[in-house]
């Protein structure tokens, strides 16, 4: 069976058993606290976006590897130093070819697994170029393993679980972007977790250099899941800054959440990991 007959058939049967459990959205509005806690999820998992979107014509060398900027850039997400790191790398294939010389390859996987002191990672990704003959067609990107474990055994110990699928098609003008994402973040004795699944609108600031700045646009739906709840928000993206001297934050932009009863969660990025939010009204 194929890998992604495979997927269908997992998430299609995991949708039944949730259906027969009978979970759903709680109608309950988003507490201020709960709200808190979705501004630093959400404001933390934008640098693995931010990640995915690395000019692909650069390369970093990560445990004796060359590896293109997309690729080394979610490792660096970790917060590990993979330089410092004890890392096993592995490319498939070695040597993988390509054509366009865009630092994406024709079709490549890569595996890495590090150990430091401050924790451990495994990483697995698939990354394949659109068109190996055009530098500016875009890429398909898919996570199949992204855990980091930090200060394992101590009172401070978080695990954050990463499932990251990028499809970026070009368009004229920009780049249609499809976006899958779940992030899971276990601190504290309790787990987090995020899902959304939508297309982005990418303009970029410069034809020549798609892939160094640009603006997002977009708008669905986010699954946000604490320990005993379970919200269903809605999500408006505008004119979201990206900047790629900028790895932690958009640099501009507004995205706002409302809940099931118009509650309203503002986050606006006013410049690089300058960013202010407040829930109907009110600072956070």
């Amino acid at each position: 069976m194929g890998r992604s007959l495979f997927r269908f058939f997992a998430v299609v049967s995991l949708s039944v058993l949730l259906a027969s459990c009978g979970e759903q959205a709680t109608n309950e509005p988003l507490s201020h606290e709960d709200a808190r806690e979705l501004k630093t999820s959400f404001v933390d998992s934008n640098k693995y976006l931010l990640a995915a979107l690395g000019n692909p014509s650069n390369l970093t060398t990560i445990g004796g590897q060359a590896l293109p900027s997309s690729v080394a850039a979610l490792v660096q997400a970790s917060n590990l130093n993979p330089q410092d790191a004890q890392c096993g790398v592995n490319v498939s294939p070695t040597n993988p070819p390509d054509q366009d010389q865009d630092g994406i390859p024709a079709q490549a996987s890569f595996t890495l697994d590090c150990q430091e002191t401050a924790g451990s990672f495994n990483f697995r990704l698939r990354l394949q170029d659109k068109d190996d003959r055009n530098p500016k067609s875009g890429y398909v990107l898919q996570t199949d393993q992204y855990e980091l474990t930090l200060y394992p055994g101590t009172p401070s110990e978080v695990r954050i679980k990463l499932d990251l699928d990028l499809d970026l098609t070009q368009k004229n003008p920009g780049y249609d972007i499809g976006y899958n994402f779940y992030f899971e973040v276990y601190k504290q004795g309790k787990t987090y977790s995020q899902r959304h699944n939508y297309t982005l609108s990418y303009t970029p600031d410069s034809d020549e250099n798609p892939f160094l700045g640009g603006t997002l646009n977009y708008s669905g739906n986010l699954e946000y899941r604490i320990p005993n709840r379970y919200y269903r928000l809605t999500i408006d993206a505008a004119n979201l800054r990206y900047a790629q001297s900028c790895r932690v934050s958009f640099v501009g932009g507004r995205v706002v959440l409302r809940d099931s009863r118009g509650n309203q969660l503002a986050i606006v990025y006013n410049s690089c990991n300058n960013i202010t939010a407040t829930y109907n009204g009110q600072a956070l």
